[in-house]
């Protein structure tokens, strides 16, 4: 499945993200800060802006993609196109709890790292569970828990090897191009492991949400037997 479906999902990684990569080459850098003596509300904004739509949102689009794509390979079904893909994904509740997310995980690393990575491994599955059952964004980060639970040391690995996959590759790319350009060399390390990476974890995260749930079934239905 995932020969056939990576050279698509790395194209919409590519397009989705290339934006982000061109606004960092041209100086907004997605960063935020909010120190009282430096503090511009024009550069806030932008930056807000950045992470949110671009970081975050681009993302979640080739995450969608790919739990679609996987979707139609459970079912049988043909890819389906760009109308019928925007038409059947829940936006509104995905892009909420998409900063719903972010934010726990964020609140998480403040408080802890070990928190805001247990936090991210357990609502890991917002995103399949948003768009195939529909529920709210707390609600789907609750049942992204519940999942989890079945599997979390799994589910925590393929969480760190993605993270160690992402900052290998952008410091592989960095390493290979700093004698040209140190500006260059980090965005294009960062855009490149993030077309590289995003599409194989969306894809490994909407397995994980199928696998989980059948093992789910199957265990409701052991005990009910």
């Amino acid at each position: 499945m995932w020969r056939d479906y990576a050279r698509y999902l790395w194209l919409v990684a590519a397009v989705v993200l290339f934006p982000l990569a061109v606004l960092e080459l041209l100086g907004f850098g997605p960063a935020v800060d909010i120190r009282a003596d430096s503090l511009d509300p024009a550069g806030l904004v932008v930056d807000v802006a950045l992470v949110v739509v671009f970081e975050l949102l681009a993302a979640e689009v080739v995450a969608a993609a790919a739990e679609r794509m996987v979707s139609n390979a459970r079912a049988g079904t043909a890819i389906p196109g760009v109308r019928d893909f925007l038409g059947r994904v829940p936006w509104l509740s995905l892009v909420v709890a998409t900063v719903v997310y972010e934010l726990a995980v964020a609140i998480g690393v403040l408080l802890l790292v070990v928190p805001g990575f247990v936090v991210l491994v357990f609502g890991a599955l917002y995103g399949p569970v948003t768009v195939v059952e529909r529920p709210g964004p707390v609600r789907a980060l609750l049942r992204s828990a519940h999942l989890v639970r079945q599997a979390f040391w799994s589910m925590a690995a393929v969480m760190a090897l993605g993270l160690l996959a992402y900052e290998a590759i952008a410091l592989g790319v960095h390493l290979v191009l700093a004698p040209v350009s140190h500006d260059w060399s980090d965005v294009l390390g960062e855009y490149l492991a993030s077309v590289l990476v995003t599409p194989l974890a969306g894809v490994t995260v909407a397995v994980s949400y199928y696998g989980l749930v059948d093992l789910e079934e199957l265990r409701t239905s052991t005990t009910v037997s």
